[in-house]
């Protein structure tokens, strides 16, 4: 039952990041598509869609990875889109917040494991 248990665990875990993986890849194009005031109404969700695949696949082949990125850029994309900044500032501080989440979390994972 346990085997049962820890198989499930794993392929439940790859289909969430994957979830994941999608849905922050279309809501990032989407956003992006959005600074720029893009007007090709009709290809958004086309657009969105491909976004979407690309975000499954980078959480699905790097998984730990993926996660960094994603977050990274989603917490970026978040933080800068509360505030009442221009285009340009609001760009500019999204990328610092990226770069930095993305820094921070990549030196957690590359600690060594303390053994106790």
């Amino acid at each position: 039952l346990g085997l049962i248990g820890a198989v499930l665990a794993i392929f439940v875990q790859h289909l969430v990041v994957i979830l994941a993986g999608f849905l922050a890849g279309g809501h990032l194009v989407i956003r992006v598509l959005t600074l720029y005031n893009w007007d090709g109404q009709q290809y958004v969700w086309w657009i969105a869609l491909l976004g979407g695949v690309l975000g499954a696949l980078l959480a699905l082949m790097m998984l730990d990875w993926a996660l960094i990125i994603l977050s990274s850029l989603i917490g970026a994309n978040l933080v800068s889109q509360a505030l009442p900044l221009d285009q340009t500032t609001t760009v500019l501080l999204a990328i610092l917040l990226a770069v930095s989440g993305i820094i921070i979390q990549s030196r957690i994972l590359q600690r060594p494991a303390v053994v106790a």
